[in-house]
Parts: C-alpha cells; structure tokens; sequence
C-alpha cells in the first residue's frame, strides 16, 4: 500500500499523476498572504520571499506592508504588487509555455508600472528556460538583484532551490516561535515539493 500524502491528493489531478499548478498557486498565496501574529515586523514569510526567492535587496519594510498578493491577476499565477515594483511569477510543473506568454506578461508589467523595471520569475521544477517563443525577444536574466540593475526581463527560478530554501527559513522560523500548525503544514508541502517536484 502506497503511503497516503493527503496534501498531494489535494494538488494532483484526479489519478495522481500530475500536479495542478492553479492548487499550488493557491498555496504559495496563502503563505505569502500570512500575517503573523507572534511578531511585530509585518509579514515574515513576504519578507523571506523577497530575499530567498526573489533575491531582493532594494525594498523596504513599507513596501512589504503596502504588498498585495493574489492569483489569477492578469492571468498570472502569482502576481505581487507593492508601492514600488510590479512582480509577476508564472507556474510551471507540467504545462507548456503559451504563445509568447513571458513576452505578454512583461508587456502588461511594463503597462501597469511604468516607473519600474519588468521582471517576470518563471518557476519550474529544474529552473529551465521559458521558450523562444515564449520570450519573443526577452532577456533572460541572472538572479541576483545586485547583478540585474535596470535590465528587464525573465528571472529563472525552482521548487528544487529558492522555494525550499524559502520554505525552509519560514519553518524555522516558525519553529522557533512554537507555531506548531502552520509549522507541520509547511512541513508537508516542503515533503511534497522534494518527493514530486
């Protein structure tokens, strides 16, 4: 008998052989979008995001609080707008890239803040570039803020290395301030990304 992972249940497919990006959409929202009440520095997780996914180092801590985090905004999975900068990151377990999707995207980026420079993170299971077509033009680019100046484009990033890291760090923090409920959840879903993605 296969061990029950009820957390894999709820993001695959009916069979179980395909993780539902949309369900993982809705998770990593969840987590981003937590307001933690055993501190008074404002949205942990958020600021963990910026420096382990995003690798953000120009933000401040009115900007995290100003942030918005949903799904399905502009057709984005996972879009985070501050004050200052416009963040959209596409999913991607299974499914292949759109007609120059990358591309559209950081044409409605670049339409909604006009005084930022368009990033857009693609997220895949093994950071592999989104497709020429895809990115009709665009640039990839290294992940590190320090590196990426004004330069727009797309930012290649995994479940494997920046999301677990992250995952990681909010555990522990989590951890260290006794929040055992969401600490055993992430914990799962940390187990579910290493086992299947």
């Amino acid at each position: 008998m296969e061990k029950l992972n009820l957390l894999w249940s709820a993001c695959s497919n009916y069979n179980g052989t395909n993780i539902l990006e949309e369900r993982i959409s809705i998770i990593l929202c969840d987590i981003l979008r937590n307001q933690n009440s055993y501190t008074n520095q404002g949205n942990k997780f958020l600021k963990s995001f910026f420096d382990d996914v995003l690798k953000a180092t120009d933000y401040s801590q009115e900007e995290l609080e100003t942030a918005k985090i949903d799904m399905g905004t502009y057709y984005l999975d996972l879009f985070i707008e501050t004050d200052k900068q416009i963040i959209p990151i596409e999913l991607k377990i299974d499914a292949r890239d759109q007609n120059e999707q990358c591309y559209r995207y950081l044409k409605t980026a670049r339409k909604i803040n006009k005084n930022v420079p368009a990033r857009m993170y693609y997220l895949t299971k093994d950071k592999h570039k989104p497709s020429d077509n895809s990115l009709n033009g665009e640039k990839i680019l290294e992940n590190n803020f320090k590196n990426i100046g004004n330069d727009e484009g797309v930012v290649c990033v995994s479940y494997q290395d920046e999301i677990l890291t992250w995952l990681e760090h909010c555990s522990q923090d989590l951890k260290n301030n006794n929040e055992k409920y969401l600490y055993i959840q992430l914990e799962f879903f940390k187990d579910m990304i290493k086992e299947n993605l």
